[in-house]
């Protein structure tokens, strides 16, 4: 008996579903050598970042895209690059990383372009949005009314978040230098963010849902599966990584590259 087979570029009359903006899952952790970095989706709305840095001008890091480029078209999440009608919140917590109040603290970088179809970046300082203590606070962002800067007013620099390609959020040891050199001793750092929530009538976009029935062969016809929490997960290795169990799920972690942390099933 002679199966087909069809090669897609793109979702057409595919099934699918949707997803809220932000979800842990889909942001993944770039990083320079030697330095070592890995994402981990410790719940349905919390990830962790566990960092090693070796050089004072060292920097993870966290990535949200808003064009899907790790996934297979038909189940890759819609590309939607509005953010204006968004509204972002989650839970704060980290150690042996600059705090957020530091001069050199955590950014929210954003690049896109600006109103008039040219191409910038902002840099949001994340202690301006944020309640609490450095490493501990609920940071929310609201897209329609966000200024970049690093002090208010004097220094705002109001963000138009209409056509965003990414944001990612740094992370540096405290002992950061733009100018290099190695640190002393390598150093560990981490970062969680929990509670993560999007609300507004942007923080919903579609997402590729399709899979095949079973083979001939009885071989998986695709990486999504249900995770413990109910909630579909895919599970896919890139960039060479190497796995290992965690408490909460599987941690991966891929040198001077992007990985994506993903809960083994």
């Amino acid at each position: 008996m002679r199966t087909g087979f069809h090669l897609h570029a793109a979702r057409g009359a595919q099934a699918s579903d949707v997803m809220s903006r932000f979800d842990p899952v889909f942001w993944t952790v770039n990083f320079p050598r030697p330095m070592m970095a890995a994402v981990t989706t410790t719940a349905p709305d919390a990830l962790r970042v566990d960092a090693v840095f070796y050089a004072r001008d060292d920097l993870a890091g966290l990535i949200w895209e808003s064009v899907d480029t790790h996934d297979h078209p038909l189940l890759a999440y819609e590309t939607a690059r509005d953010y204006r009608d968004c509204r972002w919140s989650f839970r704060w917590r980290s150690g042996g990383v600059m705090p957020l109040d530091a001069v050199n603290g955590p950014v929210l970088t954003i690049e896109g372009r600006d109103a008039a179809g040219v191409p910038r970046s902002w840099y949001v300082r994340l202690w301006n949005y944020a309640s609490g203590t450095p490493e501990n606070a609920v940071v929310a962002i609201d897209f329609a009314t966000l200024d970049g800067g690093f002090l208010w007013p004097g220094e705002a620099d109001p963000v138009w978040a209409g056509d965003v390609d990414r944001m990612f959020v740094s992370l540096v040891a405290p002992g950061y230098d733009a100018g290099g050199g190695a640190l002393p001793n390598a150093q560990e750092g981490w970062v969680e963010l929990s509670h993560i929530a999007c609300e507004g009538a942007g923080s919903v976009i579609a997402i590729g849902d399709a899979v095949r029935g079973r083979t001939r062969c009885r071989r998986s016809t695709t990486w999504r599966s249900r995770s413990r929490w109910g909630a579909r997960r895919r599970c896919r290795p890139r960039s060479r990584p190497t796995w290992s169990r965690g408490r909460a799920g599987t941690r991966c972690a891929a040198r001077a590259g992007t990985a994506r942390g993903r809960p083994m099933m």
